[in-house]
């Protein structure tokens, strides 16, 4: 089922034919005008397919396109914003499981096209054809996967880190990419700052060893292999290598909500106190507000998808930010989420304070999130949700991103999707019986 939204395009690899493909290039051409443009993929083999057709596409219009090949999409937003490119194009399903694939389309400033770029290019892709020009302007392409190396370096030589810090405390670690983009960037860049890798799933010439999404449930085979291993951390990341989640040295999948918790807590703890921001979207852990309120930081939340939150940043000054699924967004990097930018802001904090993943993780609140869909075909879902709040009577109610009830010590986010008759509800409390309660209560209305 073809998905088209804010965050790009995704449909099943035989949905995207090749006249679809040059209906959304030749949209993306004339809304941007550009004439040069980065262009990468994650390790789907339909991708293959799918970037012949977008260069052919592009040097049609005469454009010079630079062919990343299988790369993180964080690499192609770096590669677009700090050489100069016009736009970039990642062929990527992100998490979403084979036979996906799909679109994703980057402006000069390395962010993704916002909603209002995405629906232009959207309405426009509408009046397209799948011809090309009969005047055919032969563009050039360059093909330079190693230009991923200058993200790597880019990580490395933020000024927060310290690589001899990282590499005196000799860390033991366990990669599992997925077989995705991150096969060999994240594993090269640990091992350039003096640590031990163990790599599993790091061949993108394989398919995907698991199901793609970084989810507890989904990483028995990496924690299993940091117990033997002996490991101090394990990192897994999605196909396209823009999230990041943890476990902890005692083989434990610590959820996907700590990766932007390390990352805001090392960030703050170098900043003097007072009135920094964070900006993290509706549906991030609690835990970001006790840590922010340590250093007297404010939250800030934003809707759910990275182009909201980022958006948020730029306006408000935010020093750091990102979503709870993993996904770390610290603006002296850049201005999108990066699974190499979290794991070495978190091996930088377990380094300087000398300290375990699973020391850290004791150390604070606990809380329990709960996340559930339901279907929601024929279910009016205005009048459900006003009877809802008139139920549960929270504190406070977001309506910003579907609603976000709230109360000092726990919340329920209700999120209808946009391109399915689905319901996402999102829940978070001290104890899991009020957590599930509150899921159980919203369900209940709309059954």
């Amino acid at each position: 089922m073809l998905k088209e939204g804010i965050s790009g395009i995704r449909g099943y690899e035989a949905e995207l034919s090749s006249g679809l493909i040059t209906k959304y290039i030749k949209a993306f051409f004339k809304l941007v005008n550009p004439k040069k443009v980065v262009v990468g993929r994650d390790s789907r083999k339909s991708g293959e397919r799918i970037v012949e057709n977008i260069n052919k596409a592009l040097r049609s219009f005469g454009v010079t396109v630079l062919d990343i090949g299988i790369n993180p999409t964080p690499t192609v937003q770096v590669t677009t914003e700090k050489m100069g490119y016009d736009a970039g194009i990642i062929v990527t399903a992100s998490h979403n499981p084979l036979p996906w694939n799909g679109l994703k389309f980057v402006d000069a400033s390395g962010t993704f096209f916002n909603r209002e770029k995405m629906s232009k290019l959207l309405e426009i892709k509408e009046d397209m054809d799948d011809s090309l020009p009969d005047a055919f302007k032969e563009g050039g392409v360059i093909y330079n996967p190693e230009i991923a190396d200058e993200h790597k370096k880019m990580v490395k030589n933020l000024k927060i880190v310290d690589r001899e810090l990282i590499s005196r405390r000799g860390f033991r670690v366990v990669v599992d990419a997925v077989n995705g983009a991150c096969s060999k960037l994240l594993p090269d860049l640990l091992e350039e700052l003096g640590c031990e890798v163990v790599k599993i799933n790091c061949d993108f010439s394989k398919p995907f060893s698991r199901t793609p999404e970084p989810l507890p449930e989904n990483l028995e085979d990496l924690e299993r292999s940091v117990k033997e291993e002996k490991a101090d951390i394990g990192f897994a990341v999605d196909p396209d290598g823009d999230r990041l989640a943890i476990v902890s040295d005692e083989g434990k999948a610590i959820g996907e909500e700590y990766t932007v918790v390390f990352a805001i807590d090392l960030v703050l703890s170098r900043l003097a106190k007072g009135k920094k921001k964070v900006v993290v979207n509706l549906s991030t852990t609690k835990l970001v507000d006790d840590v922010a309120e340590r250093y007297g930081a404010e939250v800030i939340r934003a809707p759910v998808g990275e182009i909201n939150v980022v958006d948020k940043m730029r306006e408000t000054g935010a020093v750091i930010g990102g979503e709870g699924n993993g996904g770390v967004i610290y603006p002296e990097a850049h201005y999108g989420r990066d699974s190499l930018v979290g794991a070495v802001l978190t091996l930088q904090l377990l380094a300087e304070r000398n300290i375990s993943v699973g020391q850290y993780v004791n150390s604070m609140p606990k809380y329990v999130m709960l996340k559930q869909r339901v279907e929601s075909a024929g279910v009016d879902l205005d009048r459900v949700i006003s009877k809802i709040i008139d139920d549960l009577t929270p504190e406070h109610v977001d309506s910003r991103d579907g609603f976000k009830l709230s109360w000092s010590n726990r919340w329920v986010h209700i999120r209808p999707s946009n391109t399915e008759p689905i319901v996402r509800i999102y829940s978070e409390a001290k104890e899991r019986s009020i957590a599930q309660q509150l899921i159980d209560r919203v369900k209940t209305f709309l059954s």
